[in-house]
């Protein structure tokens, strides 16, 4: 179904070039819409019989395949905002990470691994493709 050299399968006939470009661009802005509607209407929705909010690990997913499809700032500040808001359930003793010499690492106060630690580095991540982005300034 999906072909080996990592594109989505309705773009496997696409002819290289403009075409493509512009359907890698539709697709990709049409995920991060869906995922801004979700995450907007997240802090609203409640369950309804047997249907339950859409998941914090739902609206990931589609930041991640919109991010894969076309590197963007913006995309980039908006994944860093959903994991802020994740909560640290690990002690900061048992997670495996290696020390490293990145000031994003050692952060005083930020546990590596937790999501304020995985935001900034979505937000240094935002600030490398446009060192001028104002949003990404903010939250960092």
């Amino acid at each position: 179904m999906f072909p080996s050299h990592g594109e989505l399968p309705g773009l496997e006939h696409v002819a290289k070039g403009m075409a493509f470009k512009a359907a890698v661009s539709t697709t990709s802005n049409s995920l991060l819409s869906l995922a801004k509607i979700y995450q907007d209407a997240m802090s609203s929705a409640t369950e309804v019989g047997t249907l339950r909010s859409t998941s914090t690990r739902d609206i990931l997913a589609l930041y991640y395949l919109s991010l894969s499809l076309q590197r963007s700032p913006s995309t980039a500040n908006n994944v860093g905002i959903l994991l802020a808001g994740v909560q640290q359930s690990v002690r900061s003793s048992k997670l495996p990470f290696e020390e490293t010499n990145n000031a994003i690492h050692n952060v005083p106060g930020v546990v590596p691994g937790s999501g304020i630690s995985l935001a900034l580095l979505y937000y240094n991540y935002g600030l490398n493709l446009d060192n001028k982005h104002a949003h990404l300034y903010t939250n960092l």
